[in-house]
């Protein structure tokens, strides 16, 4: 990742504490940023959901999440693939706003090794006949997930669908009763353009 030679030291530290603590958020464990709410462009305006953070790969400045190929925010991001994504650590009172770009993936090596990765409980998800939003007569009934076999469980490989958002701007604020703190970040083909600004 490039950075411009005029970046204070201070927002350089906060730029990569933005990314580590995103990196941490793929490990169950560690909840904070673990999941983020994702805004969307629908058909009758912004949709927001929350989505599991799966991946990040800094370096390209991408984060993955799953989704079911016949989802609406599937068809929302295929006519709009752009995405606002919040994150919020409570600990901290830190916010963190991202957007981006989507680019989905239901075929190829990337859809295929995260889906060799998704457990056995989760492909469940991916394999009902019915698509997410189908009207139901009443609430949806348990599945005992120990009865499918690794087998039966790639029928829902062809409605896996994995999103690789790329970050082009990095919202940064941190919440004190002495003062707010807000920085603002912008990647480009030039590098890495930071500054502070009012929060």
């Amino acid at each position: 990742m490039t950075l411009l030679t005029n970046l204070s030291s201070s927002l350089q530290e906060i730029e990569r504490d933005i990314w580590q603590k995103l990196s941490e958020g793929t490990d169950p464990k560690r909840t904070a940023f673990r999941y983020g709410t994702l805004a969307t462009q629908g058909i009758n305006g912004p949709q927001q959901r929350t989505v599991v953070l799966r991946e990040v790969q800094p370096h390209e400045r991408i984060l993955l999440f799953y989704t079911d190929q016949r989802s609406a925010k599937v068809r929302e991001l295929t006519a709009h693939p752009v995405v606002s994504w919040l994150f919020y650590e409570e600990a901290t009172q830190t916010q963190i706003r991202l957007e981006a770009k989507a680019t989905l993936h239901t075929r190829g090596a990337l859809a295929d090794a995260c889906w060799a990765r998704v457990p056995l409980s989760n492909r469940q998800e991916y394999m009902n006949e019915l698509a997410p939003s189908t009207p139901l007569p009443g609430p949806p009934t348990e599945s005992n997930v120990s009865s499918i076999s690794p087998e039966e469980s790639e029928q829902g490989r062809i409605h896996f669908t994995v999103v690789a958002v790329q970050v082009h701007r990095i919202d940064w604020l941190r919440l004190n009763r002495q003062g707010h703190q807000r920085a603002q970040f912008y990647y480009s083909m030039e590098g890495l353009k930071a500054s502070w600004v009012v929060a």
